[in-house]
């Protein structure tokens, strides 16, 4: 292995904590768009997001909740999409960082995936270079769906007290 690919332990375990974390906020947005999409209260909302174990599923109803919302072809229902998209496409990345089963060599402290056992084949090309790949991509999404969210909530709300009304719901 190349030795531009040994970091110390807490560097890769803060590498991959970090993406770890950013994952689960920004999966806790899907979870949130979906509960405000659909009007659930919170209790009711986990329950049925969360029984799914997929996160790939989980994404997919949040992204029906909002096509339903906003209607299929909204721009907001579209600027969804492209953020489940960008999700979709860092997901291996950032299975590999949690599920990669490590090594340490006891003489260098260096972290490293375990070859000899698995390699997930998002680490094919170097997985100190994945990790920090990862950290930006995330980070992005975060950023799409902050941007996203800003501009689309007012109008989803909008449509939702709108559904409300015409469905005769009570506040």
């Amino acid at each position: 292995m190349a030795k531009a690919e040994h970091l110390e332990h807490r560097d890769v375990a803060l590498l991959i904590g970090q993406a770890t974390m950013q994952w689960n906020e920004v999966h806790s947005y899907f979870f949130l768009t979906f509960m405000d999409c659909t009007g659930l209260d919170a209790d009711m909302a986990r329950a049925i997001f969360y029984s799914i174990p997929s996160d790939r599923a989980q994404r997919a109803l949040a992204l029906v909740a909002v096509s339903e919302l906003a209607g299929a072809g909204s721009p907001e229902a579209k600027g969804f999409q492209l953020i489940v998209k960008a999700a979709e496409a860092v997901a291996g990345k950032r299975n590999a960082a949690v599920h990669q089963l490590w090594e340490q060599d006891p003489k260098s402290w260096a972290v490293r995936p375990n070859h000899s056992l698995h390699l997930h084949k998002a680490f094919k090309g170097g997985h100190i270079k994945v990790l920090k790949e990862l950290d930006g991509d995330i980070g992005r999404i975060y950023v799409d769906y902050l941007e996203w969210n800003k501009s689309s909530y007012p109008i989803l709300n909008e449509r939702f007290k709108e559904r409300r009304e015409r469905n005769n719901f009570s506040e």
